[in-house]
């Protein structure tokens, strides 16, 4: 995917915003028809890419996707980003024969509801988004479940070396419903965490 840019924003066939986020919930729409509900991810570094994602089965990785690196735009004398989505058509191919072959496997679902919160991190364009991940998970061990990286800005309005970072983080406990108490504390925690390891700031 890339685009023309207007208005500081990159769009796909003259419509429809490209960017990071765009390009994810492209991935994910092909990846739900397909009838991948539940992928892990992970951060994914390569000489193509400035910031991607790997998701995989518990096994097998499904599809790598997200901004091209400018190094590699700029040999093409491409001007602005481009989004590239790389899936594993084989290994899709057997995970779906082999599931079509097993019986299905359900959980029980939670009584109490997760509840999820949001942050857009101001970060120096080194950091990955598993440093953030792995740095989550070390604050908070008990009541964190999930943590996902929706979308990715690099544009021209952030101080120079910087990126903006917007990570999705999923609370939940199986005993009992969290409290905006609870909730507050954890995402401060996490917040402070960023800060002393990233030098972030919430945007």
């Amino acid at each position: 995917l890339s685009g023309n840019k207007s208005n500081d924003h990159w769009y796909h066939n003259g419509a429809q915003p490209t960017d990071f986020y765009y390009l994810k919930g492209i991935v994910t729409a092909v990846l739900q028809r397909l009838g991948f509900d539940v992928l892990s991810e992970r951060a994914h570094s390569s000489d193509l890419f400035y910031e991607a994602l790997v998701m995989s089965t518990s096994k097998t990785q499904i599809v790598t996707f997200g901004m091209v690196h400018p190094k590699t735009t700029k040999a093409f004398s491409i001007d602005g980003p481009v989004y590239f989505a790389d899936f594993n058509w084989e290994a899709i191919m057997t995970t779906l024969k082999v599931s079509a072959s097993k019986p299905r496997q359900f959980k029980e679902i939670s009584k109490y509801p997760a509840v999820k919160r949001d942050f857009a991190l101001l970060i120096n364009d080194t950091v990955k988004f598993n440093d953030l991940h792995q740095t989550a998970f070390s604050t908070e061990r008990k009541l964190l479940k999930n943590v996902q990286l929706f979308d990715v800005y690099t544009g021209d309005k952030l101080p120079e070396g910087k990126k903006s970072y917007a990570l999705s983080f999923t609370l939940a406990d199986d005993k009992k419903t969290l409290t905006d108490v609870q909730i507050d504390k954890i995402m401060n925690k996490l917040q402070k965490a960023f800060e002393r390891d990233f030098n972030a700031t919430l945007r």
